[in-house]
């Protein structure tokens, strides 16, 4: 076994410096062009584990030479919508601005625990209940159906289908309350300036992102086990995903081209 500890400090001493309220207003302004996490992927160093022939120093080594060749910030669209009842965003044509919550960015719980367990955590640790993380985007393709049945005798057509989640994970939260920005999952993050007329066309058009510093492991992928169909959900499901490893700097609001409307630092700014 590598020592855990030794890894962990590699990994601290290659990520960038955390975001601050002026570094991410820099992209104020500015038209951006947010990737996925299957784009990213392929600029991602893939690092073998660590064989029982290989030293400690040398392992770390590896991880710094392959850290030094990656692009330390980047950029990647959510799509995934709050579904709760307090809106992630909301316009107030009184005050005539919309006001934007940290909801628009941290919406979309994941199984994290199982799915290091299925992508080969290599290192990473998940909470069992809290983690700053988010799914990004998540489709899905029908397969087929059949027709179930269960212990009593009765029948129901199960649709099944094969769905594919991209995600972000950045660390175990300290507790219940600790969130990807500060004030919580519903927090005010600030609000956008806007006329009313504007408003009412841009609020459907609204486009959310994330920068991120990509750290060791960098990137995850695995499968997670099929869902059970039952009578109130008749549908079995096989999910595949990819976790994007990395620390969150800011939360983007853009328009429908990419320009940046507003930027947001993470938690853990200055």
């Amino acid at each position: 076994m590598y020592k855990s500890l030794s890894i962990a400090a590699v990994a601290a001493a290659i990520i960038v410096m955390p975001a601050t309220a002026q570094n991410c207003a820099r992209l104020v302004g500015t038209t951006v062009q947010p990737k996925s996490v299957g784009q990213i992927a392929t600029s991602l160093p893939r690092i073998e584990k660590k064989s029982e022939f290989e030293t400690t120093s040398a392992f770390e080594a590896r991880i710094r030479a392959a850290a030094a060749g990656i692009i330390k910030l980047v950029i990647v669209e959510k799509t995934i919508v709050n579904q709760d009842s307090i809106a992630p965003t909301e316009y107030d044509a009184d005050a005539g601005h919309m006001t934007i919550r940290a909801s628009a960015f941290e919406w979309g719980n994941m199984f994290w625990t199982m799915a290091f367990i299925a992508a080969e955590p290599g290192g990473i640790k998940p909470d069992l209940q809290y983690n700053i993380g988010t799914r990004l985007t998540s489709g899905s393709r029908q397969t087929g159906s059949y027709i179930g049945s269960n212990s009593f005798g009765a029948t129901s057509r199960i649709d099944t289908s094969d769905e594919m989640t991209a995600a972000i994970w950045s660390r175990a939260a300290a507790n219940k309350n600790d969130t990807m920005f500060e004030g919580g999952e519903h927090a005010v993050l600030g609000t956008i300036p806007m006329l009313p007329q504007v408003a009412r066309t841009m609020k459907a058009q609204l486009r959310f992102a994330l920068e991120v510093a990509p750290r060791y492991p960098f990137l995850r992928a695995g499968v997670l086990p099929k869902t059970v169909a039952t009578f109130e959900d008749p549908r079995s499901r096989r999910e595949a995903f990819q976790i994007l490893i990395a620390d969150v700097r800011c939360g983007l609001v853009m328009n429908r081209v990419g320009k940046v409307l507003a930027a947001y630092p993470a938690k853990g700014a200055d």
